[in-house]
């Protein structure tokens, strides 16, 4: 199994677009199930996640490990390539037709997660739910490229995904705040949620 799978092409990044796909593969980077199995675990019909355990097969993100047979039952069990996915940051600048569905997917993505701001109680007005998305956008596409950069300087195998999640975001967050541009884009973010009702208590 790969440490990290860098996704640099348009096709494979679009498929991880699917909550339910997103979801098979985190679940496939803990252990080895079988379409059945994930199926309770999603509350899907089987149908559904084989066609998605299928499709993440062909794009190489996952590989069937072995087969169950017993009786006339036959059950095939598949596991993750990789501990963990990044989508290459440089396909944010491409103009391939590919790319452009994925960044279409991807504009979706951020504009359900800015409106996911209002269950934390926070109230925006129109141009800076905008402005927040477009934050977002630039801050994502700094912490993939800083992870990239990170993980070109890798010397051993890393064991504990869990951990090394910590330790990406952790130092992502030092370069941040060390990186002029990316540290006004937070300070800017940081007062548009303060004008939409959020402010942390001073210590």
């Amino acid at each position: 199994m790969e440490d990290i799978l860098v996704i640099r092409d348009p096709e494979v990044a679009k498929l991880l677009a699917d909550d339910t796909r997103r979801k098979i593969l985190k679940l496939l980077t803990i252990g080895e199930f079988s379409a059945y199995q994930l199926a309770r675990l999603l509350k899907k019909n089987t149908a559904a996640i084989d066609y998605h355990l299928r499709l993440l097969e062909k794009a190489g993100l996952i590989k069937h490990v072995r087969t169950e047979v017993r009786g006339n039952l036959v059950k095939k069990y598949y596991a993750s390539v990789a501990k963990m996915y990044l989508v290459s940051y440089s396909l944010s600048g491409s103009e391939e037709e590919k790319a452009k569905e994925v960044k279409k997917v991807f504009n979706e993505y951020l504009e359900n997660v800015v409106r996911n701001l209002e269950i934390f109680d926070v109230s925006l007005t129109p141009e800076n739910r905008a402005r927040i998305k477009f934050l977002l956008k630039e801050y994502l596409k700094f912490k993939e490229k800083t992870i990239e950069f990170l993980l070109s300087r890798k010397k051993d195998t890393i064991t504990h995904a869990v951990g090394i999640r910590l330790l990406l975001d952790f130092l992502t967050t030092v370069f941040a705040f060390h990186e002029p541009t990316v540290h006004r884009l937070l300070k800017e973010g940081y007062r548009i949620l303060e004008s939409g009702g959020v402010k942390l208590e001073e210590s």
